[in-house]
């Protein structure tokens, strides 16, 4: 092993003995609460009272959530709009589909719940 790699070895442990251990008094009650918003924000206890306690708010995991199935459902609404596309520019698929205007009737309703499902998407997106 060369100096090179000696030293890399090395720097993590140089790291770790620089680094000192902090201790917080609190009720059994108030570590349970910490405890808990830690969990929540996919954390050890110690990293987000650190994060804190810099002065940076922890990300909450339920938000990263939140947005991975918003996402997913934006994907979900692209991927219909193609399917009605399809539908709409194919006359032999339309003509296999039925009456016209039940058709159409069909086509409004689904239209206006995907409408109904874009409005919750705002709302919760708002909300985060």
């Amino acid at each position: 092993m060369d100096a090179t790699t000696a030293a890399q070895a090395e720097a993590p442990l140089k790291r770790r003995r620089k680094r000192l251990m902090l201790s917080v008094w609190a009720l059994p009650e108030e570590k349970a609460v910490v405890d808990e918003r830690a969990k929540e924000h996919g954390l050890s206890t110690s990293s987000f009272l650190l994060q804190l306690g810099m002065g940076s708010e922890p990300q909450a995991t339920l938000d990263q959530e939140a947005v991975q199935t918003l996402a997913k459902l934006n994907g979900d609404q692209g991927r219909l709009g193609g399917l009605l596309k399809l539908l709409l520019t194919n006359e032999d698929k339309l003509k296999r589909a039925g009456d016209r205007a039940t058709l159409v009737a069909q086509i409004e309703t689904l239209l206006l719940e995907l409408r109904l499902v874009q409005d919750q998407i705002r709302s919760r997106v708002s909300g985060l």
